[in-house]
């Protein structure tokens, strides 16, 4: 099981209301909630992370979760295999 989630609001009235229900910014693109969750940051291969996504990655690193970044599919696929601990193949 994955999902993606809208973090991204049309105007500041709909950004407030995500606030207000626990939206933060920085939050990786993809979070798969399994055993050992893995937080996915896709980036094109010229995108740079965002100082709040580097906040967010250091969060994760302090609660040892797993947070991969990459912009390379086949890359991105092997770190997950990597550290799947729920048989992803």
């Amino acid at each position: 099981m994955f999902f993606a989630y809208f973090n991204n609001p049309r105007n500041h009235i709909q950004g407030a209301n995500n606030k207000l229900m626990g939206v933060r910014s920085g939050v990786s693109d993809i979070i798969i909630p399994a055993p050992g969750s893995i937080f996915l940051e896709l980036k094109s291969p010229t995108g740079r992370q965002q100082p709040n996504q580097k906040n967010f990655e250091a969060e994760c690193l302090q609660y040892r979760m797993i947070y991969i970044l990459g912009s390379d599919y086949d890359q991105i696929r092997e770190d997950v295999k990597i550290n799947c601990k729920w048989g992803y193949e």
